[in-house]
């Protein structure tokens, strides 16, 4: 079954590069996984979630920002890079973890697909 790697909202097209080496190193992975990454408004009351349907064999992951965190660091690319970055790594683990046993291929994978995700953040300062 073909893996897709989708990135929507934020234009961050390093994030392209994550999902071949997903798909690369971890082709016991049979399922979909889709990333959001958003910035937004807190008015607009927006949370972050994530939804696993084992019949789909998809994940999704939605990590919502509050753009007043990342105003303070508008001129500064990388300290707003470290600040989603950061986010997404936490809640992409704790998804990962969430659903280990619900997502094929996922059960004795989970610790190495985490290593990888994390070493692609340290590498492209989305964690530092």
């Amino acid at each position: 079954m073909g893996r897709h790697i989708r990135f929507a909202e934020l234009e961050v097209f390093e994030l392209t590069a994550l999902g071949a080496i997903i798909e690369k190193r971890h082709p016991s992975l049979e399922w979909d996984l889709g990333i959001c990454l958003r910035c937004l408004p807190r008015s607009i009351g927006r949370t972050t979630f994530c939804r696993s349907h084992a019949k789909d064999r998809s994940l999704v992951v939605d990590v919502s920002i509050e753009e007043e965190r990342l105003l303070p660091h508008k001129p500064n690319k990388a300290a707003q890079r470290r600040i989603m970055g950061r986010a997404f790594f936490d809640f992409f683990e704790a998804s990962i973890n969430k659903c280990e046993t619900k997502l094929l291929g996922l059960a004795g994978a989970s610790a190495p697909l985490l290593a990888d995700v994390r070493q692609w953040c340290l590498d492209n300062r989305w964690l530092g």
